[in-house]
């Protein structure tokens, strides 16, 4: 009788497709913004390491403020605990390299590509609109992450343009996920994990 505990199923989806997509965005928006100049930092001058020393408390509490959003949504609305377990479901396992890999190439390739260039050339709301339906999946159980997307796209897409600086929303971006993705993978409550398997 084999009496180790059960384990996690391994992910459903592929991460190294997800890397290789946001491998591309990445690159296509560097190669756009060589020829056109589109992205916006703070000017490199006496007040530099004072404005990014601003940018980083500003997006670890707007990242704080985010992350306990999502995790009192997760909590309170079902639709939201459901899609949460779907995704526990879809990553399976992570370790916390996995968690911060996903993160950190989740954040870089869709701020360039959605704030970076499309922001530029198309405007806030219809940015903010294709980064949500970026977020989206089949039926209607998707329907709140994608919701959730757009608002973020709204919010990271005005803090760009307030602050100047794209670096600003990658770090917001990454944040969020890396936080959101180890609380999916670890922190769900154990009877939570248990229905997963």
């Amino acid at each position: 009788m084999n009496s180790s505990p059960p384990q996690k199923k391994k992910s459903q989806i592929s991460l190294s497709s997800m890397g290789l997509l946001y491998f591309a965005m990445f690159s296509i928006s560097v190669m756009v913004n060589q020829q056109s100049r589109l992205f916006l930092y703070p000017s490199i001058n006496e007040s530099f390491w004072t404005h990014m020393a601003e940018d980083a408390l500003i997006a670890i509490a707007i990242s704080m403020v985010v992350v306990a959003a999502s995790w009192g949504l997760n909590r309170f609305v079902p639709s939201v605990r459901r899609l949460s377990k779907s995704f526990a479901r879809l990553f399976g396992a992570l370790t916390l390299g996995e968690c911060f890999m996903i993160a950190i190439f989740s954040a870089m390739g869709e701020e360039f590509f959605f704030r970076g260039m499309l922001q530029s050339w198309i405007g806030l709301g219809p940015a903010s609109i294709l980064f949500g339906l970026l977020h989206s999946g089949p039926g209607r159980k998707y329907l709140p992450w994608t919701l959730f997307a757009v608002v973020m796209g709204f919010v990271l897409g005005a803090v760009y343009e307030w602050r100047s600086n794209l670096l600003l929303p990658v770090a917001i971006h990454f944040l969020v996920n890396f936080v959101n993705l180890v609380a999916i993978g670890f922190l769900l409550p154990k009877r939570n994990q248990e229905s997963l398997l």
